[in-house]
């Protein structure tokens, strides 16, 4: 019998046992990791460090740091292509705050490269003599000062020390050890799960190498471990042996092993390049076990095995023609790390256009809720291969259904162009938002129905490929439209709205930088939807959407924008005004807020604000946007003393707040100017 190792945070912790089943007590412990707690930010001194740091946290009770953050105005700007040389900079500048960090020692990890919104992350992994170090990640974390440009923010690892020297002896320990073989032949294998787990009859299906960091009294000592993989009834596990003392470190139930389903589907149309991949999100999986709906990243049970995947769930039920039951697919392939729907032309129709509905469905979910729009929890019924007409393609709101036709007189099959599939959804949101029930103005619906494709697509021109081999779009919403002048049939009409909608998208944009201004677009023409019936009642809409303080006597942060636009076509009198200049700063996210309840009056309460370096705070309820240019709102909070690390804050007299509060902290300079603010959002109850 091996023996059970169980370890906590330090060697000194580890015990040594021999039960009847190790395999259940190492269950109870989970996987052994070296993710240790940070220390708080006082715990490393910034005495010598560079000017630039803002802060530092400890990896632990370790001498290294696991969170270094930077004052990014003190940062050098960084273009595109000299992010992935920043590694060998950070471990120049900032190394030895890292363990003595070694460039050579890691590598991009499986997700390299991720994007959120202002924010870009680089993530790198450590192997040091061709074994991966457990758990040793950095991660760099840039911020985009303007398109095209980036400033470092922070850099977070978990550096387990520096590597151990390579040893000739061919032992296993980093300290030390008299093992020579690694313990790891594969004529053993059996014999150690055997071991573990009292059965003869599993069969190891995979195994690692990887080093293993302790720390002992301070310092990380590695020894090199060897993980095993094997299932049961479907289930796969994982156990950690460390071989050169012949025992079992941990295990634990491989819950990775949960795979998604993807299937290839078309990023627009037929005429670009081949499919691509996507997760079958919400569709319906069979198999012998049973039956599951999926969600939206399309993942699987452990250890399920789907025989056929349905194209039906509650955001789409596909039907091929006519058919009366919804199309159920065969013939899937298990992947290393995936379950995959081959190929077939004859089925792609289908399951593009199921996977189009999730997409646009997903999409409009950023600006509208449930609540807003049932309609987004409501399976949408799609045929799809109809050939009782071409070149056309409807939605049925009598039906409530939507009804795309097969190819032919030249026109392609209206299921591969998602332009139309996109289109014929806003159809089928206007049937359900509005004053009454649904929107009834064609021009209208067809005006903000080509505004849904467009604003997803980032292209004015709708459905170009429409016509077979013809990268001529049906419509195009950056032809200026104006009312009344173009009033006449219903998608020309519609062009007047969806031509402003774009044109508004695009002084955003200008205004705001791509991500927000794009994002503000969206927000100001979903949610006008939900209470007019008539383009001519948008103008009006947009603007109560883009009131940031609920009060129409002081106009919201783009009104003489809005209105601009609006008057170019058409669509209000144009007021020849100017919104306050907008001065986009960094978001500052070191500002803090809590609220101290000020009793008995409901809702009364103090607020207490914090900065680590501030000369004066004030509250403003509101959106940055305006807060930042309307010093009248300003509320000045009291300085009420100086932590080591914080400064604090907090207002003379009890404030009444409504239930839902959009605020925002500004930070003064001396002279009482602003120097930075941050937005936030709270329920009171």
């Amino acid at each position: 019998m091996l023996v059970l190792l169980i370890g906590a945070c330090g060697r000194e912790n580890i015990r040594q046992a021999g039960p009847e089943t190790p395999l259940d007590e190492l269950m109870e412990r989970g996987r052994f990791h070296r993710f240790m707690p940070r220390q708080e930010p006082e715990s490393l001194s910034l005495v010598g460090h560079a000017a630039e740091i803002h802060a530092v946290q400890q990896l632990g009770n370790s001498p290294y740091a696991a969170w270094i953050q930077f004052d990014v105005r003190l940062m050098p700007d960084l273009g595109n292509a000299e992010l992935q040389d920043q590694l060998a900079d950070v471990a120049e500048r900032y190394g030895s705050m890292l363990s003595d960090l070694v460039v050579q020692e890691w590598v991009p990890a499986e997700r390299f490269m991720r994007r959120d919104e202002g924010r870009l992350f680089l993530n790198y992994e450590r192997k040091v003599q061709g074994l991966p170090v457990r758990d040793n990640v950095v991660q760099l974390v840039f911020v985009e000062r303007v398109p095209g440009l980036w400033r470092l923010s922070e850099v977070q690892s978990n550096v387990t020390g520096p590597a151990p020297a390579p040893r000739d002896d061919g032992g296993d320990r980093a300290d030390g050890g008299d093992r020579a073989d690694g313990g790891d032949r594969a004529d053993e294998s059996a014999v150690w799960l055997e071991d573990l787990t009292g059965r003869s009859d599993l069969v190891v299906e995979r195994v690692d190498h990887e080093w293993i960091p302790f720390l002992e009294e301070g310092r990380f000592l590695w020894q090199k471990g060897v993980v095993f993989e094997w299932s049961i009834d479907g289930e796969h596990f994982q156990a950690t042996l460390l071989p050169e003392e012949a025992v079992w470190l941990d295990a634990w139930p491989l819950a990775v092993h949960a795979k998604p389903i993807f299937t290839r589907a078309l990023k627009r149309s037929y005429a670009e390049e081949g499919p691509r991949d996507y997760p079958l999100s919400f569709s319906a999986a069979n198999g012998p076990s049973g039956n599951f709906v999926l969600g939206a990243e399309a993942w699987l049970p452990p250890g399920f095995k789907p025989s056929s995947v349905g194209l039906t769930g509650p955001r789409a039920m596909i039907f091929d023609n006519h058919a009366t039951d919804t199309l159920t697919l065969a013939g899937i392939q298990e992947q290393a790390e995936s379950f995959f729907l081959p190929d077939d032309d004859s089925k792609l129709a289908a399951v593009n256009a199921f996977v189009a509905v999730q997409r646009i469905n997903r999409y409009a979910r950023q600006f509208l809720t449930d609540t807003d729009a049932p309609f987004l929890s409501q399976a949408l019924i799609v045929n799809v291969n109809l050939a009782e007409q071409s070149c056309n393609a409807f939605y049925s709101p009598r039906q409530q259904k939507l009804l795309l036709y097969k190819e032919g007189k030249g026109c392609a099959n209206m299921a591969l162009l998602n332009d139309v599939i996109y289109h014929e959804w806003g159809h089928a949101l206007d049937d359900h938002v509005g004053r009454s029930s649904g929107i009834r103005d064609p021009a209208f619906s067809e005006g903000l129905a080509d505004v849904v494709a467009a604003f997803y697509n980032n292209d004015p021109a709708i459905a170009p490929y429409f016509v077979f081999d013809d990268p001529s779009p049906i419509r195009n919403l950056s032809h200026t439209r104006v009312y009344p002048d173009d009033m006449g049939p219903m998608h020309h009409e519609g062009g007047i709205i969806a031509s402003t909608f774009w044109e508004l998208r695009q002084a955003l944009m200008e205004r705001y930088g791509p991500t927000r201004g794009a994002h503000d677009a969206g927000r100001l023409f979903f949610r006008h939807l939900l209470a007019v019936d008539s383009y001519q009642e948008s103008y009006a809409a947009v603007l109560r959407v883009d009131d940031d303080d609920q009060n129409p006597a002081t106009p919201g942060p783009n009104h003489c924008l809005i209105n601009t636009v609006f008057a170019r076509h058409g669509l209000a009198t144009d007021e020849q005004c100017e919104d306050p200049t907008v001065t986009v700063k960094p978001v500052a996210n070191d500002l803090h807020l809590a609220l101290l309840d000020a009793g008995p009056e409901e809702n009364a309460v103090h607020v207490l604000a914090s900065a680590p370096t501030a000369a004066g705070m004030a509250l403003c309820f509101g959106a940055r946007a305006r807060c930042e240019t309307d010093r009248t709102s300003w509320i000045p909070l009291q300085n009420i003393g100086r932590h080591p690390e914080r400064t604090f804050f907090m207002s003379p007299t009890p404030l009444l707040l409504p239930s839902l509060t959009l605020v925002t902290l500004l930070r003064l300079q001396n002279n009482g100017e602003l120097q930075d603010s941050r937005e936030l959002k709270f329920f009171a109850k």
